[in-house]
């Protein structure tokens, strides 16, 4: 009987805790409770990794001269070095990627422009030595070949979002550069700010 009293009050007060928990809106599984939270960490980890990376645009970095001097020969494969970068600066890129090594390299630069309102756009590259700039897959400025640093530059009508951004340049020998202007609607010339680049 006591054995039956003790299991009736243990009853009791067990229906009693969960009514309790339920009323304050707790739940009565903790395991529940760990499983809501890294669900919603990893939502949110997830949304994180899969935001765009503006102001940063990939880059691959090719040990060589593209054959015969031109920038549509740089390779799609075999790269020494690949990851995003957040400036045109090929002389910091090369001595990071390529500390000590000679002056001969190819980058193919790669991600999205962003443009805010649609109209004619002129885009330039000053390079040491050859470089192109394509849009969307077409080619804006040619400035490609062995040279001293000098500009070229090409224009075309852009509607305003997201466009595809393609900058190819390679160094053989002697002194680098490379620096990507703009100008277009209400913009004078200037250098493309990383603000509305994207990796993307």
């Amino acid at each position: 009987m006591k054995n039956f009293t003790f299991r009736f009050q243990s009853l009791i007060l067990k229906t009693f805790f969960v009514c309790f928990l339920s009323f304050v809106g707790i739940p009565n599984n903790s395991k529940s409770i760990h499983s809501s939270h890294f669900s919603n960490t990893e939502g949110i980890l997830e949304a994180e990794a899969n935001a765009p990376c503006n102001g940063q645009i990939k880059y691959e970095f090719y040990d060589s001269r593209p054959t015969n001097s031109t920038v549509d020969n740089i390779p799609t494969t075999g790269a020494l070095s690949t990851g995003l970068v957040s400036d045109f600066d090929v002389n910091d890129l090369q001595n990071t990627v390529d500390p000590g090594d000679t002056d001969v390299y190819s980058i193919r630069y790669s991600g999205s422009i962003n443009i805010n309102t649609a109209g004619n756009y002129t885009f330039y590259t000053n390079s040491d030595d050859g470089s192109k700039l394509f849009i969307d897959g077409i080619e804006v400025v040619n400035n490609d070949g062995d040279h001293a640093p000098a500009e070229q530059n090409g224009s075309i009508n852009l509607s305003s979002g997201s466009h595809k951004f393609t900058v190819l340049f390679y160094e053989n020998g002697g002194g680098a550069v490379l620096e990507v202007s703009y100008s277009g609607p209400s913009i004078s010339k200037q250098f493309i700010p990383f603000s509305i680049l994207s990796c993307d």
